[in-house]
């Protein structure tokens, strides 16, 4: 049969008493943080789907082992998420370096989870939010980049982010249910996977190796503290708007420069070595003005303090 999709108020803010929200990627290094946040509200009951079972039961947090990538494994849970009143969608494949940027990876755990998801939802939800990214833009024509700049994303990761963005927008457009996209720019901070040039950085800085610079490290980037992303993403949980928002930090920093604090901060006498660059350079960072105005976003973490506690963090691993 058919869905009959009930028809709400556009742009509402989310009713305050005894939400039930659903999770996906919520174990993940942004979203076990934005969890730590909705357990704290008391009118917020979770239902986390994840693949392997992981966190601690609460009163209001019930984990569900699923996974999105497969339509049956989200048949079989389906009649237990049908009271959700709110979708936090999160999951997705870890972005890493464009030389290892898989077409059929990037379909599978970007897109396809995400239309799976939307087949199993309840006809009644009252707000959908999902976590993008800054790849969706490519090559910025112009810094900072606002909402408005053009979407021309360079990698399969970007593009697939972008496919699901436009999936959702048509799913919803007719529906009347507030659907918002937060872009984030380069999150980094404790428990990062270890696949981007902050942490890899840092784990040859510890053990006492030269990190490597590919060109000369004057690339820019909008890095963005994960803890100010958790806060940017339950706002808008919470604010219930239609619209895309920009996540970040608003401001740039030279891969040098983030570098060269690290080692500062590490208190390490180690030099970087420079390598031929391999893919092409450019400089981008966010315009965050509109989700400062709509969300009451604002960042907090100073890149200084962001990369010592992610330092420190690492250092404990060892």
């Amino acid at each position: 049969m058919k869905k009959v999709w009930k028809k709400e108020e556009k742009n509402t803010e989310a009713k305050l008493a005894n939400r039930s929200i659903l999770v996906t990627g919520g174990t993940g290094f942004i979203g076990s943080r934005v969890l730590e946040r909705l357990k704290k509200e008391k009118d917020a009951n979770l239902i986390v789907l994840s693949r392997t079972k992981q966190g601690k039961e609460t009163p209001n947090i019930e984990y569900i082992i699923c996974d999105i990538s497969s339509e049956d494994s989200l048949r079989a849970i389906k009649g237990r998420i049908q009271s959700v009143d709110y979708v936090l969608h999160m999951a997705a494949m870890i972005p890493k370096s464009s030389l290892k940027d898989d077409l059929d990876e990037n379909f599978k755990q970007n897109l396809l989870p995400t239309i799976n998801l939307l087949k199993t939802l309840p006809s009644n939800i009252k707000g959908f939010v999902y976590s993008s990214s800054i790849d969706v833009y490519g090559e910025p024509i112009y810094n900072p980049i606002d909402e408005k700049h053009p979407t021309n994303p360079l990698t399969y990761y970007g593009a697939s982010k972008l496919a699901t963005e436009k999936f959702l927008s048509i799913f919803f457009k007719d529906k009347g249910i507030p659907f918002t996209i937060l872009r984030y720019s380069q999150v980094y901070g404790p428990g990062e996977p270890i696949v981007k040039a902050i942490p890899v950085f840092i784990s040859k800085i510890i053990r006492g190796e030269p990190p490597v610079i590919f060109g000369d490290g004057s690339d820019i980037r909008d890095y963005v503290y994960v803890d100010d992303v958790a806060d940017a993403t339950v706002l808008a949980l919470n604010k219930n708007l239609n619209g895309i928002f920009n996540i970040g930090s608003g401001k740039g920093y030279s891969i040098k420069e983030v570098l060269d604090i690290i080692i500062e901060i590490s208190g390490k006498k180690v030099e970087p070595i420079y390598m031929d660059r391999i893919k092409k350079s450019f400089n981008s960072t966010l315009d965050i003005t509109l989700a400062k105005e709509k969300l009451g976003y604002l960042p907090l973490t100073c890149i200084e303090v962001g990369l010592e506690k992610e330092l420190k963090f690492m250092a404990n691993l060892k």
